[in-house]
């Protein structure tokens, strides 16, 4: 299995770090909780063959660092991320 694109794109606030792989269409994970992309290797690996499978670590979590200091984040905020 080839290695995920990664790269991280940068929105108001914050830096979103994302993984792409795979071919066909969009498939988008979305991490609940606190959590990171990372839970979704395997499964968006096993995808990779039928979708292009896209994840990432919402912002404040892991790998997708604030600009500034820990504040609430809106779930308004994090649709427009995704």
């Amino acid at each position: 299995m080839a290695e995920p694109a990664i790269g991280t794109l940068e929105v108001p606030g914050a830096s979103l770090r994302y993984e792409v792989r795979g071919a066909g269409p969009v498939l988008l994970l979305i991490v609940g909780g606190g959590g990171d992309a990372g839970i979704f290797e395997p499964v968006a690996d096993a995808l990779a063959d039928r979708f292009t499978v896209v994840t990432y670590d919402p912002r404040g979590h892991s790998r997708s660092p604030l600009d500034g200091p820990d504040v609430d984040q809106r779930v308004e905020t994090q649709a427009d991320d995704a």
